[in-house]
């Protein structure tokens, strides 16, 4: 004040009357594509803070000798898909659509092989990618996803089923089915009111099994690969 003297204003109640206030009806989860400006709709507030790997520049890749990386991780690709192009390509498209258009729906690849081949690499390297509040891995799928409680999922992106088994997948495939193509997935969360939210979530499985999920001819879900052993054991391929 004019006497020099500290005043305190209680700036909750001041920015409460404010008339330029921001005010949202709702609060959901987004996800928009790589390079896309990010701006606040005035109804619904958008958790989604885009993917980790926008944070990297042209520069830090160029030092980084990013080609060298990518190729690696072409190779691994062809690795999980057992050498064959088609299959190989088809894997490729999957994780580009993940980045490229992220508000899309898509399918559920599911690579079987032996332990130790490089199928939790491929999950890790998604991780940092997307960021880690972005996947959700879980080896009980039947709790953290399609039981009542699946307050998990409210945050997920890339929801990924480890050692998935028939046996399980047979229990919710009317629920599985649902969440591959629904555009919204209802939220439960313990001692909270359910809510629902749009569902932009993608799937990705794996397991050291022969027959992991439930497949038929003319199955549009689950594109199933059998990965190559050739690494197994390669400790200094995996370094």
């Amino acid at each position: 004040n004019k006497f020099g003297e500290a005043e305190y204003v209680n700036f909750l109640n001041e920015w409460i009357k404010d008339d330029n206030i921001r005010k949202y009806k709702a609060v959901d989860n987004i996800p928009y594509p790589i390079g896309t400006e990010i701006t606040q709709d005035s109804e619904v507030y958008n958790e989604f803070n885009g993917f980790d790997t926008e944070l990297i520049t042209e520069e830090e890749y160029q030092r980084l000798n990013g080609d060298k990386y990518v190729e690696l991780f072409a190779n691994h690709l062809e690795l999980l898909t057992n050498y064959h192009e088609e299959s190989f390509i088809y894997l490729a498209n999957y994780l580009a659509h993940l980045f490229q258009y992220p508000d899309q729906k898509s399918i559920m690849p599911t690579i079987v092989s032996k332990e130790g081949v490089g199928k939790g690499i491929l999950i890790d390297i998604l991780t940092a990618l997307m960021g880690s509040e972005k996947v959700l891995e879980t080896t009980d799928p039947l709790r953290d996803v399609f039981g009542h409680f699946n307050g998990q999922m409210a945050g997920a992106y890339l929801v990924h089923l480890s050692e998935v088994s028939k046996l399980d997948m047979n229990k919710c495939q009317g629920k599985f089915k649902a969440l591959i193509t629904d555009p919204r997935i209802n939220i439960n969360e313990k001692g909270q009111p359910t809510y629902t939210m749009v569902s932009h979530h993608k799937w990705i499985a794996a397991s050291n099994g022969e027959d992991p999920i439930p497949s038929k001819k003319g199955d549009r879900r689950n594109c199933i690969w059998q990965a190559s052993s050739e690494k197994k054991g390669d400790t200094d391929y995996f370094k």
